[in-house]
């Protein structure tokens, strides 16, 4: 019984050649599914790097006409107060009562050209890509699963067909992609609302150490000084204003990186349901061909005693049987 039992055991291990075969059309076709996402999302990728590429090229053009006006602005602040609001503008990192330093400096840098392009990019070219890419790897993954479908039913598996037919009228890829494209969406919205539609903090943060040497100035002179200092600061300030661009450009390109890995990580698990459910279909899969080996190497070395010893008992069950038949 123990050894009909254990032969029974590795017998429903074994591979069914109709199985099999429906296994490895499936696996193929998830595998061309795989390849024909990621050459979309490689398409998809390049458009949204174009657009962010002309995003950075208007801000520079912006900033170095801001660059440009930046000293007379400078100017205009040493001639329109006293030194004791000259110097408590610098040691209020630029910001005091109305007065807003920071905000004069990159004044402008958001609008025209900017603007357009900037709200172009993140309210209607961001939007109307991801929902594009979204429409295209569903319809791709409808084929794939209409594909399997087909093959189980030219590959007749049993209860298998059944069990395929349900799983491709169950399962729906858009479920799982839409959550990662609104994820997407919501963490550029993010990055958005902290820069908060001005370069006015980021500069404040690059100018922070200058306005505290600036501020600290005191004794006869020091107004002469203080206007010298920031003179000179903003006389060579292409790097200043070009390091804002590389910093928001910065943030905006990690918005995007984060988008992409919430729409990777969907598509992992997108991969890793459609496996599940409709290639590994036999329980040969949960059990590899080493693992099995040793089972069987196992289960002989360990049971070949008790199993000849059962054997004896049941024999000399089957004698006396027979006898005990014979006497009636």
């Amino acid at each position: 019984m123990l050894h009909k039992e254990t032969k029974s055991f590795f017998f429903c291990l074994k591979v069914d050649p109709k199985l099999a075969a429906y296994e490895d059309e499936a696996r193929g076709l998830v595998e061309r599914l795989k390849e024909t996402v990621y050459e979309t999302r490689l398409t998809s990728e390049d458009k949204i790097h174009k657009s962010m590429d002309e995003l950075e090229r208007v801000l520079q053009i912006e900033a170095e006409n801001a660059a440009k006006h930046s000293p007379n602005i400078i100017e205009e602040l040493g001639i329109s107060y006293r030194y004791h609001t000259y110097r408590a503008i610098m040691r209020r990192a630029g910001e005091w009562q109305s007065i807003d330093l920071n905000e004069d400096l990159v004044d402008g840098m958001l609008d025209g050209t900017v603007s357009s392009v900037w709200h172009n990019f993140f309210d209607d070219f961001l939007k109307s890509e991801l929902q594009s890419l979204i429409m295209v790897i569903r319809a791709s993954c409808n084929a794939t699963i209409q594909s399997i479908r087909d093959g189980a039913k030219r590959k007749p598996a049993t209860i298998h067909t059944a069990r395929i037919e349900r799983l491709c009228n169950d399962i729906c890829p858009l479920d799982m992609l839409k959550p990662a494209r609104n994820d997407y969406l919501s963490g550029v919205r993010q990055m958005q609302r902290n820069f908060g539609g001005s370069f006015k903090e980021l500069l404040r943060n690059k100018l922070e150490d200058h306005y505290h040497e600036v501020g600290k100035e005191s004794g006869p002179g020091m107004f002469q000084r203080m206007k010298d200092m920031n003179e000179k600061k903003f006389s060579e300030n292409e790097e200043l204003y070009a390091g804002l661009v590389e910093e928001v450009m910065l943030l905006i390109r990690a918005a995007i990186d984060d988008g992409e890995e919430a729409l990777h990580t969907a598509l992992t698990r997108l991969y890793t349901h459609i496996e599940r459910s409709f290639v590994y279909t036999q329980e040969t899969n949960k059990i590899s061909a080493e693992t099995r080996k040793k089972m069987r190497v196992f289960l002989e070395k360990e049971y070949r005693k008790p199993l000849a010893e059962l054997t004896t008992i049941m024999d000399g069950y089957k004698e006396r049987n027979a006898t005990l038949a014979k006497s009636e």
